[in-house]
């Protein structure tokens, strides 16, 4: 039995040892190996053959010295510098090995025959093909391995739900690479690389696979991505993961997910378009240079459940001027996370925590700066609604360009709404006048801003609390009587929100209307009516006796004269009538536009002031004339004075 058992070791070793010292043998001009007894490996030409080759077909079996073989693997270095362009493998292919065609001339590789056998691409196999712009992958796939297609010249990219694993680089510097799908339906997630779509530069549109829990490090680094959502499964972005994404300009997060989440050393680093960031409720940590020189980021949330924050986390976001932070307890934040920025930066913490965040070293620099962001109003008059668009201030550098204004009426009948210009303060001041400030976006910057009900706890379906982000679904009220409107970019006209409509964050604005729903028309138009703040020459809000000043300075010629905003009587001159207007505005009255003889009311000796200008009999006060916003003073303007006077 033993000497059976020892023959038969003897003769597979000498099988095996002929078949290794074999001559590979040629057939239809591609070179075969005998790996086993009916199995055989495409090698290298050993004369250069492959060097003028074009075509290159893989059959599924070959035939040597009248015995068949199936041909189930690409040697490692077949193909290795040649010059063929095309690629057709059969479905009895099990692995292309390592650096089979690597730097090679191929330009389209057919690898989808259909077939039972998995098959595995080995690391380098098309490593470095620079003309290799498509590829069709099998659904037997199984395994690509590192560097597989690095450096090649691919565009468009669909990976099988049979794939289970990709290596390192697999796919980086693919630089004309731009879409990559993730077939749904596989049976096991996906284990990544790290660096698998690296310095792909002009990738932006990626379907990531289903149940994939971490993203590894740099694997979108330096990408072409504008815009990227974080899926409710997702648990961690790693090292690097976005870094350099220098067009990346809003990520946002789908609601969901039941494991912490973790943003890793600089994930987001270097994303110098970056304006907005959603960060995912369930967040926990936020790592060392994790949004580092985001130097567009001008707001950042901070989420309720977050406990450290990293060095230099947000060092040189120079563009930054508000955080908001949710959590009760201060989070772990290094003294470094804010490095090198302004002083000035507003940080808004809820009103409860206020006291736990005094004296603590990361915000030394910003303490005590306004830290209270609670701001309330009466509900008396539902459609009193602050609203803040791009259309109205495109710009929005910082907080002191933004334009607000307060809705004064809407009229269903003349499909209007007539809303006047109001200070926007943040901070722990409320706004002037009765307002309501809802969640809006702009193309440069998203702001969150709170609606508050005085003096009762929060509903957590319809107000906000602290600087807890409103909900992104927009839906109409059960109150029939009330109407949500929401402003239209492309119209600049305020769009019924339709009922069980669901408007994601991309609006502007929304507009709280007491119209019937059922008589409540499609669009709404507004009409914008200036309020100057009479007096405020130094522009800090105000109207004070340093305005005094100042308006005396103007008159003695110490200081040079602004008309624009010392002219308070507005008939282009400045003189001692506006200086008896300042004293009375100083002492309490209230100037608004139409009040033409500043008596703090609007009535019908304002119309006679008014018919005057028109007539040329006295001076133009444009500032307070002009109700119509069109530069002139005219009949349009008397017709809007008597609708204001008639509360028309």
């Amino acid at each position: 039995m033993k000497l059976n058992r020892l023959l038969k070791i003897t003769l597979g070793m000498a099988l095996t040892t002929f078949m290794a010292s074999a001559e590979p043998f040629n057939v239809d001009g591609l070179y075969y190996e005998v790996l086993s007894s009916n199995e055989v490996a495409v090698v290298a030409s050993p004369d250069g053959t492959y060097q003028s080759i074009n075509d290159v077909n893989i059959p599924d079996k070959v035939e040597h010295d009248g015995k068949p073989y199936s041909v189930t693997r690409i040697a490692a270095g077949a193909f290795e510098g040649a010059q063929v362009q095309t690629l057709t493998i059969s479905s009895a292919i099990t692995e292309i090995g390592p650096r089979a065609f690597m730097n090679s001339s191929l330009a389209i590789a057919t690898l989808n025959e259909a077939g039972d056998v998995p098959l595995t691409i080995a690391d380098s196999a098309f490593m470095g093909c620079r003309y290799l712009y498509t590829v069709s992958l099998p659904e037997r796939l199984e395994s690509i391995g590192a560097d597989a297609f690095k450096r090649c010249n691919l565009e468009n990219l669909v990976i099988p739900r049979s794939v289970k694993s990709m290596g390192n680089s697999a796919f980086s510097q693919n630089y004309n690479l731009m879409s990559v799908e993730f077939e749904t339906g596989r049976s096991v997630p996906v284990a990544l690389g790290t660096d698998l779509f690296s310095n792909c530069v002009e990738l932006n549109t990626v379907t990531l696979p289903e149940g994939v829990a971490m993203l590894p490090p740099r694997t979108f680094m330096n990408t072409g991505f504008t815009e990227f959502t974080i899926p409710a499964t997702l648990d961690t972005i790693g090292v690097q993961c976005f870094g350099s994404c220098g067009n990346l300009e809003t990520v946002n997060c789908e609601e969901g997910g039941t494991h912490p989440f973790i943003i890793q050393d600089s994930a987001f680093s270097e994303c110098i378009s970056m304006y907005h960031f959603d960060m995912p409720k369930r967040t926990k940590s936020l790592g060392d240079y994790a949004f580092y020189n985001n130097n567009q980021m001008t707001m950042f949330l901070v989420r309720e459940n977050v406990e450290t924050i990293g060095e230099y986390a947000f060092g040189h976001c120079s563009s930054m001027i508000e955080f908001s932070l949710a959590p009760d307890i201060p989070p772990t934040t290094a003294a470094t996370a804010f490095f090198d920025l302004s002083p000035r930066v507003l940080f808004y913490v809820l009103e409860k925590s206020f006291d736990r965040f005094a004296g603590l070293e990361a915000w030394e620099r910003f303490y005590p700066a306004k830290f209270n962001m609670l701001l309330y109003h009466s509900d008396t008059a539902p459609y009193n609604t602050l609203c803040v668009t791009s259309e109205m201030n495109p710009s929005f550098v910082n907080m002191t360009n933004i334009k607000a204004y307060k809705v004064k009426e809407v009229n269903k009948d003349r499909k209007r709404v007539v809303a006047e210009q109001v200070r926007f303060v943040v901070g722990n001041k409320q706004p002037q006048g009765d307002c309501v400030i809802y969640h809006f976006i702009t193309p440069d910057r998203i702001a969150r801003c709170n609606r508050h009900k005085s003096s009762s706890q929060s509903n957590p379906d319809e107000y906000l609390h602290g600087v807890t982000k409103w909900s992104d679904k927009i839906m109409q009220p059960a109150d029939p009587n009330v109407t949500y409107y929401t402003i239209s970019r492309s119209t600049g006209k305020w769009r019924k929100v339709q009922a069980g409509g669901t408007y994601q964050s991309k609006s502007q604005a929304y507009l709280c209307a007491n119209i019937p729903q059922a008589e409540a028309p499609d669009e709404l138009e507004m009409t914008l009516i200036d309020v100057h703040i009479v007096g405020d020459l130094n522009g800090d809000g105000a109207t004070n006796v340093t305005d005094l000043s100042i308006m005396m300075n103007m008159l003695l010629g110490v200081e040079p004269v602004n008309l624009e905003v010392a002219d308070l009587d507005g008939n282009g001159t400045l003189n001692t009538s506006d200086v008896s207007l300042m004293v009375s505005v100083i002492l309490g009255l209230k100037i608004k536009a139409g009040d033409l003889n500043f008596d703090g009311v609007v009535n019908v000796s304002d119309l006679t002031e008014l018919v005057n200008m028109i007539m040329g009999i006295q001076n133009v006060k444009l500032k307070y004339a002009d109700l119509t916003g069109d530069g002139k003073v005219n009949v349009s303007d008397l017709t809007a004075l008597v609708n204001i006077i008639l509360g028309v």
